[in-house]
């Protein structure tokens, strides 16, 4: 079985995808991989848009190519929005990613 974990990869600091990864069977995201508060809906302004593309890019090609994908929320994945609301927020937008706050509150 191959397992890979990355963290701190702050995909919000890229220009555009660069990250590359070799695939396997499951991939481990420990935190800081994106801003949520891009995510928002209500978020429909250039910069959030230029983010939300670079985290479509990643979690749909990069995190393709692993069985099993667990995405462990860290501080910098919660910015912007109330913990209580992050739970499961990446499935929600990248199907068949698993998230988790680990029950930390962060306001």
């Amino acid at each position: 079985m191959k397992i890979h974990v990355c963290s701190d990869l702050h995909i919000e600091f890229d220009k555009q995808p660069t990250v590359k990864l070799a695939g396997g069977d499951t991939l481990l995201l420990a935190g800081d991989v994106c801003v949520a508060d891009h995510l928002r809906k209500e978020r429909t302004d250039a910069k959030a848009n230029k983010y939300r593309r670079l985290y479509d890019a990643f979690f749909n090609e990069e995190c393709a190519k692993y069985d099993n994908v667990y995405f462990i929320l860290g501080n910098h994945d919660q910015e912007g929005i109330l913990s209580t609301r992050t739970t499961g927020w990446s499935s929600t937008q990248w199907p068949g990613v698993i998230s988790t706050n680990c029950g930390r509150s962060v306001l």
